[in-house]
């Protein structure tokens, strides 16, 4: 009887232990970034300080584990964090403190944790959640968009909001405003008939228009307009905080750009293309 007592305990020990998996450690900053001599702040959930990453970590989830995530502060504020599929769900970090969250259950899709913090909301702090997906291929899309100068005053904290007069200059891929670069991990890449996932992201400020040339998109999945899941199509719009799980089975091959619709995001230091324009690249 002690010998069984002994065993369930340890059965429920490591039942305990799996059920609260440490998915991973991010490191919340808020950096300064300079590309083609124009230099920017920008926020980040990253996975690296060495080097720094400055694109917003995407992490891979299982729903039907209670996983947990552990943040260390790095900056010298507190930061309020929320997922933004539940509103409910809310965290406080302190400043230059760490903390561990747990994950509730999470349904199948993309989610994100997000900031109501002025530097977080507004210089683009998140992590994407990919829950339960399952392609030949996965992709993420972060899109972000800034003033430089503006967020050099949020990130002094002399300014805290978004002004009426708001013109950005900075549009960012996965924290990248040169995203059509070959280097860039926003590229996507495969084969004719491939199953194809994209998890996007609006982390910026304002709404935000995809376009796919050569190519139309299912919507499986949209936290902030769920009456377009099921849409088939080429354009659409991904909402302020917005998450969409987008599924591309390419019928064709080619290589064909995905871009914002507003043509001015497609800009950095007035050089085309840039910006808010990435490539597809799909083999026979």
């Amino acid at each position: 009887m002690k010998r069984i007592l002994i065993l369930l305990l340890i059965s429920m020990a490591f039942h305990h232990v799996t059920k609260a998996a440490i998915l991973d450690s991010l490191y919340l900053i808020k950096e300064s970034v300079t590309y083609n001599a124009t230099t920017f702040y920008k926020g980040a959930l990253s996975d690296s300080l060495q080097p720094i990453q400055y694109d917003n970590a995407v992490l891979t989830v299982q729903g039907s584990s209670n996983d947990s995530i552990v943040i260390m502060n790095m900056d010298t504020i507190d930061y309020e964090l929320y997922l933004n599929t539940d509103n409910n769900q809310t965290w406080t970090i302190t400043a230059e403190d760490t903390l561990t969250i747990e994950l509730p259950l999470l349904d199948w899709g993309t989610h994100a944790i997000l900031s109501t913090t002025t530097e977080g909301k507004l210089l683009g702090t998140a992590c994407i959640l990919q829950v339960d997906l399952q392609a030949d291929h996965i992709y993420s899309w972060d899109q972000w968009d800034m003033n430089n100068v503006l967020s050099q005053e949020i990130a002094a904290g002399t300014e805290i909001s978004i002004p009426a007069t708001y013109r950005p200059n900075v549009f960012t891929i996965n924290a990248d405003p040169l995203a059509p670069m070959d280097t860039s991990n926003a590229l996507i890449h495969g084969y004719v008939g491939d199953t194809i996932l994209i998890s996007v992201l609006n982390s910026g400020n304002m709404v935000h228009n995809i376009h796919f040339h050569g190519y139309h998109c299912t919507i499986l999945g949209a936290s902030k307009q769920s009456d377009r899941v099921g849409w088939s199509k080429d354009s659409f719009p991904v909402m302020i905080g917005e998450t969409m799980t987008l599924r591309l089975v390419p019928d064709q091959p080619g290589v064909y750009p995905v871009h914002n619709h507003n043509l001015a995001t497609l800009l950095y230091n007035n050089n085309y293309p840039s910006g808010m324009m990435t490539m597809i690249k799909i083999y026979e």
